[in-house]
């Protein structure tokens, strides 16, 4: 009798157990979902009167879209800005009346603290380093400006998850402060794109892969056990450890995938990135592959 009375309050406490997860997992789901549309319906007020500012004094037919690019450290002078930098030297170029007019402006979001005279200063280096000249903004047939986000002021991160995670985070804080038509990462953080997708109604995600967060081949040298900078000798010596990391990568990359895969257009440096980026981000067909001219800055 006591063996059954105890079989039975276990049951029941497990029951009871369950029942409260499963309560609070709906209450989750349903928080979330309450958040995301009342998330999607401020920003895209905010996104509406943004624009009804910048068509002031413009023909009704005026319809400007803003184009957001987020690249925080868009002041150091390497591939992935000199390819930010042309992107916007090429919208610039375009002559056609009616593409010019449908573009309102360039935003770029960035962690560079906001010194005085950073635009010019940036701008200067930027034609300095890559021959790239946009100095005199009002030459420009676009309009250029830079929104200074609040970097995270923890330290530098650790893992994958870590790193995305943050990037996360700096884009949101991105997009509430100006949320743009087109989204474009020109730094290969593509967990950022899920954040504009699911909370900007219509916003179109475009990127620029340099070189992919995670690769086949750094799945295939855990399964190896070859060690590594970012594979260290203690992991590669201990068949549980090198399991357990095998798991990790695995899932992150299946995850990394999925994400990648909410970009309308890819942009890659190469056939190598090509080849990785395409096999992961499997659901994503439009790619393009970005060659610069040795005389001229210029996306061929």
């Amino acid at each position: 009798r006591d063996a059954g009375s105890s079989a039975s309050i276990g049951t029941l406490l497990l029951t009871i157990l369950l029942s409260t997860a499963g309560t609070i997992a709906v209450i989750a789901i349903l928080g979330f979902f309450m958040f995301t549309l009342f998330t999607r319906h401020l920003l895209d007020h905010k996104r509406q009167q943004l624009k009804v500012d910048v068509t002031k004094d413009k023909p009704k037919e005026y319809a400007p879209l803003i184009i957001g690019f987020f690249h925080p450290n868009c002041s150091a002078g390497g591939g992935g800005e000199r390819v930010l930098w042309t992107i916007i030297q090429c919208l610039n170029q375009i002559q056609t009346e009616q593409i010019v007019r449908s573009i309102g402006g360039i935003l770029i979001y960035t962690t560079d603290p906001d010194k005085q005279n950073y635009d010019a200063t940036v701008l200067g280096h930027v034609y300095t380093r890559f021959g790239i000249d946009l100095r005199d903004n009002r030459k420009q047939s676009i309009p250029l400006t830079f929104l200074h986000l609040k970097p995270n002021a923890s330290s530098q991160p650790t893992s994958l998850i870590s790193q995305s995670w943050k990037t996360m985070l700096l884009a949101y804080d991105a997009i509430s402060a100006i949320p743009p038509d087109v989204y474009f990462d020109t730094t290969g953080c593509a967990f950022t794109y899920l954040l504009p997708k699911l909370l900007l109604p219509n916003c179109k995600v475009g990127c620029y892969v340099h070189y992919p967060t995670i690769s086949t081949d750094m799945l295939k040298m855990v399964y190896d056990r070859r060690p590594s900078y970012n594979h260290s000798a203690t992991v590669v010596g201990s068949p549980w450890k090198t399991a357990m990391k095998l798991v990790y990568y695995t899932g992150f990359a299946v995850v990394y995938g999925f994400v990648g895969s909410l970009s309308d257009l890819v942009l890659v440096n190469s056939t190598w990135t090509f080849g990785h980026v395409s096999f992961l981000w499997r659901f994503r067909r439009l790619f393009g592959l970005l060659s610069f001219s040795k005389k001229t800055a210029g996306i061929q």
